[in-house]
């Protein structure tokens, strides 16, 4: 057994299984004369609930998981509109896992659900799991939007303002000059000047463009931040009355 195949196995068992499970599979590579790698796996560290969730849903939930990565990434390309299927997917993965966790022995507490999607949101936000293996989370990732949203204004096109340049003026014809000639030479000076023109238009539309997009990355990430802030008053809240409840007990 490789060491990646050990990894891979040990975090896709039961939590309450890890520790005894990595136990094991170091003893395995040990006997198996594989010393670094027996000593690489007994430092693999177990992960939290929240994580451990996220993880079974990459093993077993693959589709609703590469789902929300595909509309994330839609997101990130500018695709606003994409929110709603974005709360959607959230939702079913979000029921999905209170199921991972009642099978697997625990309450699927409202924080740690919160902490599940939270990962979920993050995860989709950058479109990776580095600096993590897929499927080996060992902690929740921070709320995403922000680090969309970092860097943003450096990342604007500097738009200038073209000078608006004087009508091309009209050429005298020289003493002797042919009239066709004349005719010519004022017509391409008037084709350079459209061509100028044409190019500086080109380049304020594409900085139009570029601008617009920046502006719907930064409101998918405002959309995902006002969730992601719902989810900690939830919790809060429920915090809060458990709190009140300790004290009165107490």
């Amino acid at each position: 057994m490789s060491l990646d195949a050990a990894a891979e196995e040990l975090y896709g068992v039961p939590l309450d299984q890890f520790v005894a499970e990595r136990k094991r599979l170091a003893a395995a590579l040990k006997a198996a004369d594989d010393k670094p790698g027996a000593r690489s796996v007994s430092e693999l560290k177990k992960p939290t609930a929240s994580a451990w969730v996220v993880n079974q849903l990459w093993r077993h939930d693959r589709d609703a998981l590469d789902r929300l990565f595909a509309i994330s990434a839609r997101m990130r390309e500018g695709d606003f509109a994409a929110g709603a299927e974005q709360r959607a997917a959230l939702a079913a993965l979000r029921q999905r896992a209170a199921e991972i966790l009642r099978d697997g022995g625990h309450k699927p507490a409202e924080a740690t659900l919160a902490r599940i999607q939270q990962t979920l949101q993050a995860l989709g936000a950058i479109g990776d799991w580095e600096p993590d293996e897929p499927g080996r989370l060992v902690e929740d990732r921070d709320p995403p939007g922000f680090e969309v949203l970092g860097g943003l204004a450096d990342r604007l096109p500097e738009i200038k303002r073209e000078e608006r340049p004087a009508p091309p003026p009209r050429p005298k014809r020289e003493p002797g000059e042919d009239p066709e000639a004349a005719k010519a030479r004022a017509r391409l000076l008037v084709e350079q000047e459209v061509a100028r023109l044409e190019e500086a238009f080109a380049r304020a539309e594409a900085a139009v463009e570029a601008a617009a997009r920046d502006v719907d990355r930064a409101k998918a990430a405002l959309e995902a931040a006002e969730t992601t802030a719902i989810d900690a008053r939830r919790e809060r809240n429920e915090l809060e009355r458990d709190l009140d409840r300790a004290r009165k007990r107490l």
